[in-house]
């Protein structure tokens, strides 16, 4: 079966976007008001350590997407990451 792109962008976050629990264990450090302010533990990561560059680029190119630069390329590129890299936080119990 043929993959379209936003298929091989998902694939392709998911078997390279990994969690950091490094930003994990210093987010539960603050307060309890102030994480629940940012939408938990799992808002907070999502907001600041979800999508980045490199990532979003390699993701891009595994794609192929014929104009890589384009802004529309990078939301769907940004948007995919997110996805995947809510669903694995949300898979560790965040």
């Amino acid at each position: 079966m043929k993959m379209n792109r936003k298929r091989k962008l998902l694939s392709y976050f998911k078997k390279n976007v990994e969690i950091d629990m490094q930003a994990i264990t210093r987010i539960k450090q603050y307060p309890d008001k102030q994480v629940a302010f940012m939408g938990g533990v799992h808002g907070w990561y999502m907001s600041c350590c979800a999508a980045k560059y490199d990532e979003l680029k390699k993701g891009i190119e595994y794609a192929g997407y014929k104009f890589p630069d384009s802004d529309s390329v990078w939301e769907r590129a940004i948007g995919a990451c997110k996805l995947v890299t809510s669903q694995k936080l949300f898979e560790s119990g965040y």
